[in-house]
């Protein structure tokens, strides 16, 4: 990629972009110059709840993009969306793109999400259910964790879940194992926690559908953030979607604030 990277967008996420998530015909990009202006794909090969396409811009060349190239980015995308599965279009705000560029386009605001974050602090220990144990997955757990994940995350607005395939070939990818919370050979509850440098991240914790009431969200999150605090976070960060409340009661419960807030906009395809 020759493109200057965008900010929290780093190598190794747009070599996922492209080598897993995105179709042949689905990359994104625009030369000015004889340069590369302007690198991203449109992922619609992930399901998620509100049946969008997803606009990445993975780079761009700041000396060479204008309001004319990104006008043209996204009738490139609009017109790549508009050929594959999914009904909606969408795109993150802040970035590239200004808001009266994305209204002039059909674009209006369609869900917000919510920075948060807490400092790594010490964690008083809480036993595990009977019955259950917390084990690291491997692609022996892809099934069981996918029947897991995919009803959990099916009404999560900014849900992003991958082909099978791509799921189960990343558990064995990731620089820290998933956690699971099994119960025999079902999943119960799930967390994936992430290094950012410093900074620990919670990429996705949630519990099945048949283990609903039984605190394991609470339990999942607290088990993401040891491990992240043994590996020498000093803080801890998440997203969610404003209008998950139960979402925001947990981590509120368990100290994480608002730090910054970012949207996501939609346009209808079909």
């Amino acid at each position: 990629m020759r493109a200057f990277p965008v900010a929290g967008a780093p190598v190794e996420k747009a070599a996922w972009f492209f080598a897993e998530l995105c179709r042949p015909d689905a990359a994104l990009e625009i030369d000015r110059a004889g340069r590369q202006a302007l690198v991203g794909a449109v992922i619609d090969t992930c399901e998620n709840a509100e049946d969008e396409a997803r606009i990445e811009i993975l780079g761009l060349d700041p000396a060479l993009v204008d309001e004319a190239l990104l006008r043209e980015a996204l009738e490139r995308a609009e017109a790549i969306a508009a050929a594959g599965p999914r009904s909606r279009l969408a795109v993150g705000v802040p970035g590239p793109f200004a808001t009266r560029l994305l209204e002039a386009a059909g674009f209006s605001p369609a869900w917000r999400g919510y920075e948060m974050e807490r400092p790594a602090l010490p964690l008083p220990p809480v036993e595990t259910p009977p019955g259950m144990r917390w084990l690291d997955a491997d692609r022996s757990w892809a099934e069981p964790l996918d029947a897991a994940l995919r009803p959990a995350m099916a009404t999560v607005p900014g849900s992003f879940v991958p082909p099978f395939a791509v799921f189960a070939a990343r558990l064995e990818a990731q620089p820290i194992p998933t956690r699971i919370l099994a119960e025999g050979g079902r999943v119960a509850a799930f967390v994936r926690p992430e290094v950012q440098g410093d900074r620990g991240f919670i990429g996705i914790l949630g519990r099945a559908p048949w283990a609903r009431g039984l605190g394991l969200g609470s339990l999942a999150l607290r088990e993401g953030m040891r491990l992240l605090r043994e590996r020498g976070c000093g803080s801890i960060g998440l997203e969610v979607a404003a209008v998950n409340e139960r979402g925001l009661r947990l981590y509120r419960a368990h100290g994480f604030e608002v730090h910054d807030t970012h949207a996501t906009w939609s346009k209808r395809l079909r």
